[in-house]
């Protein structure tokens, strides 16, 4: 598994992870989360994790679950405001 969209619902913008390699060449999974909504600022977070391997970081994606998206929705302070509801 190369690329993973987390839909995580209403309160927090949805992910994206997929794999990659960085300058160095190092495997690498991108976790990315983007919310777009009218009227208040849009939220753009990003995360490079570098794995050993290409199969360490396919069985990354494939094992990242809704709330493993939630949590580091979480971790990162973005969610979309209670005025956004």
């Amino acid at each position: 598994m190369n690329y993973k969209i987390i839909e995580t619902g209403y309160e927090l913008p949805d992910v994206l992870l997929h794999r990659d390699r960085n300058d160095d060449g190092e495997e690498i999974v991108q976790i990315k989360a983007i919310g777009f909504y009218d009227g208040a600022d849009n939220m753009f977070c990003i995360e490079d994790i570098t794995f050993n391997s290409e199969c360490s970081a396919q069985r990354f994606i494939k094992d990242f679950t809704l709330e493993s998206a939630e949590s580091w929705c979480t971790d990162n302070q973005i969610k979309y405001s209670e005025n956004h509801k």
